[in-house]
């Protein structure tokens, strides 16, 4: 009798096991990774990795998402966009930084090319302070100095020009000794009132 027993329970654990491996072959393949049907042919379709799966089930990205490659329309790496979303981040809220981003970078931009306008703009204005004596200071309102280096200016070239003709030669000495000094006095003048003003700014 104990020997009939013990060969009913052989031949049952021998049916559990069967069973069992039976069962296992019979599992599908999307169901080993806890997925529908319909997610293991979009794996199949895009060619994703298998090994890739996992990843991206941890992180909590569906493979439907996955597949339609969201990092590319926001300028991120794959890995970065991972990343993101292992932190914690929804899609939204990746989408939302990257925006935040973008609109920071067009500021600084906006704010490097005003930059380099205001300087631009300043060279340029000391430059004509020094090629037109008492211009820069005539349009500041400083008549006296303005209106001198300006008379200055067009006296050595209306004496040039006078004695020139006069003497059928060319005489540079008025623009030697009064025109180049007057326009190193308006472009020093100039650059002078320009730190005044830079200082007073502040």
């Amino acid at each position: 009798m104990k020997t009939s027993t013990i060969i009913v329970s052989e031949i049952l654990i021998c049916l559990s096991f069967a069973l069992a491996s039976f069962g296992q072959d019979n599992i599908k393949p999307w169901e080993k990774y806890g997925l529908s049907q319909s997610e293991w042919k979009i794996i199949q379709d895009n060619k994703i990795s298998l090994d890739k799966v996992p990843v991206l089930l941890s992180a909590g990205i569906s493979i439907g998402e996955y597949s339609k490659k969201p990092w590319k329309a926001l300028g991120l790496t794959e890995g970065e966009w991972i990343e993101k979303r292992r932190a914690g981040l929804t899609a939204y809220d990746i989408e939302l930084e990257v925006q935040s981003n973008r609109r920071h970078w067009k500021v600084d931009s906006k704010n490097v090319v005003s930059s380099e306008y205001s300087s631009f703009s300043s060279n340029k204005n000391q430059l004509v302070s020094f090629l037109l004596p008492g211009f820069q200071q005539l349009r500041l309102k400083e008549m006296s100095r303005g209106e001198i280096m300006a008379g200055l200016a067009i006296a050595s070239l209306v004496s040039c020009f006078v004695v020139t003709v006069v003497e059928d030669r060319f005489e540079a000495r008025p623009l030697y000794f009064v025109l180049a000094p007057d326009m190193l006095w308006s472009f020093v003048d100039f650059k002078i009132t320009l730190g005044k003003m830079s200082r007073g700014a502040r």
